[in-house]
């Protein structure tokens, strides 16, 4: 059996698609950053502290 998509909605399918995917990187590469910029501010608050301590 052979299913027909037509144009209009493949086009609206491969949309959907593209806008799932560029959601999900863009969400996981937002959280990623984040914890890095924890991870980093507490890293340089320990590096300033040490300094002051010598």
């Amino acid at each position: 059996m052979l299913f027909y998509i037509d144009p209009g909605t493949g086009s609206l399918l491969i949309q959907m698609l593209l806008g799932a995917v560029a959601a999900v990187v863009l969400f996981y590469k937002r959280i990623v950053f984040f914890f890095l910029k924890i991870f980093n501010k507490k890293k340089l608050n320990e590096k300033l502290e040490n300094q002051n301590e010598d």
